[in-house]
């Protein structure tokens, strides 16, 4: 017994002596260390089912089965065999991950709206390093933006050196299109911004900086004021920002989760031309519906592990007044009223849509894809590439590809360090922000 505390004395200051040197913060660190010891002991010894909510030691008795999810309503029906990984079990990994979320977020629910904005600030804060000289190339903060970051991720001698490529005739050998990808945060537009908080765009450095073939070589992380949905205009001054720089709209990527994917859509179909839309836009578990009524109405505990109830309640309350005007989709699953009689209807991108069927705001996922429509023809391509959905007043764009996964918390993809299961995810959405021409 002696030894093995001794082995595990040893083990502890090697990990300490890691974190300083890779310069993690210090609450990453003892985070992951919690999280990997928590995942070692969920392999050694199985973990009982239960209610995660309770206790770090227990799980959810579907997170060890395979799951097919159907999505049906009245207006849509998707081809289960057309969802990706609709046969998803999670991994050991997952399952650790989901339950020391679900445990921990649980316990916002006993706190005021003050303490639950503060401490969910606080828990996102510590689950990647800081953005700091040691993990990028070089950071401008662009003060005209509210503070927004411009960060380039590595020497510009890799991307000339790593990324070249050949024509299809292998005739001609060129660099790939350099691009920048724009990001705008969600955190229910409540908390958090890019310097204090930035989760996502720590989660991406860590992710993106070391793919050196990769095209995307610098972000601007879209910081806002937290003004309910007056923060549009802020959006839109950074996308023009851009613009203004001689960035060319076709080589912009534009990638947003929750919240942040009701602002990027409202900004692509309400205030920026078509002839300017990005090349690329990604959308991680968007909240489509600001009404928040149905989301409450079929509230189930066991897909509260990220977002608690009392956060969606007090969304509910702070964006009640602009629900219609900045909502993409009604109650009933179809396009918003205002969009449909302004002709607001297309977006001239290719969309990735990616998003959870065990989340907080699964049915209004469900329902902005049943309108989603891809090509000339608007024929819809379903969940995965294929499938038949509603064709009535729907929102048409470039090209279309949905990732739809079984049992993953809200905005899963930025949690890739934690789960092999969840990298693969992030690799497919990287790969997406890398398409070329």
């Amino acid at each position: 017994m002696r030894s093995f505390f001794i082995f595990f004395f040893l083990l502890f200051s090697i990990g300490i002596a890691i974190n300083y040197n890779t310069k993690y913060s210090t609450p990453t660190f003892l985070l992951r260390f919690t999280y990997h010891a928590l995942t070692l002991k969920n392999k050694m010894i199985d973990p009982a089912e239960g209610d995660p909510h309770q206790t770090l030691f227990t799980i959810y008795p579907q997170w060890n089965k395979p799951s097919i999810t159907t999505i049906n309503n009245d207006k849509q029906q998707v081809n289960n065999q057309n969802v990706v990984n609709n046969n998803q079990k999670l991994t050991i990994e997952s399952q650790t991950l989901n339950n020391l979320i679900g445990y921990y977020q649980l316990q916002l629910n006993k706190k005021n709206d003050l303490e639950i904005r503060n401490l969910m600030n606080e828990l996102t804060n510590i689950l990647y390093p800081p953005i700091s000289y040691h993990n990028i190339y070089r950071n401008e903060t662009i003060d005209e933006l509210n503070g927004s970051l411009f960060i380039t991720l590595r020497d510009p001698f890799y991307f000339y050196n790593y990324t070249k490529v050949t024509d299809k005739k292998d005739t001609k050998v060129t660099n790939k299109k350099e691009k920048v990808l724009f990001l705008v945060f969600g955190n229910g537009g409540l908390f958090g911004n890019v310097k204090s908080n930035g989760f996502q765009l720590r989660s991406l450095v860590e992710y993106l900086q070391p793919k050196l073939q990769h095209s995307i070589t610098k972000i601007l992380a879209v910081d806002r004021r937290l003004i309910a949905l007056t923060e549009i205009n802020d959006i839109k001054k950074a996308y023009k920002y851009l613009l203004q720089k001689n960035y060319k709209n076709k080589d912009i990527v534009m990638m947003g989760d929750s919240l942040g994917c009701n602002l990027i859509l409202n900004l692509l179909l309400k205030e920026i031309p078509k002839e300017e839309h990005p090349y690329s836009v990604i959308l991680i578990s968007g909240i489509y519906n600001l009404n928040f009524e149905k989301t409450l109405q079929f509230w189930k505990l066991e897909n509260e592990l990220l977002i608690p109830k009392a956060f969606v309640t007090l969304m509910s309350r702070i964006y009640k007044q602009d629900s219609n005007n900045y909502s993409i989709i009604n109650n009933n699953n179809l396009l918003n009223d205002n969009l449909l009689k302004n002709n607001l209807t297309e977006i001239d991108s290719k969309v990735l849509v990616v998003y959870s069927n065990h989340e907080e705001f699964t049915l209004d996922n469900e329902g902005f894809v049943g309108l989603l429509k891809e090509g000339k023809d608007y024929v819809n391509s379903g969940v995965d590439g294929s499938g038949s959905v509603n064709n009535n007043g729907g929102l048409k764009v470039k090209e279309l590809k949905v990732i739809s996964e079984n049992y993953m918390i809200h905005s899963y993809p930025y949690f890739h360090y934690y789960s092999g299961q969840i990298a693969n995810t992030m690799e497919k959405i990287v790969n997406f922000m890398d398409l070329q021409d």
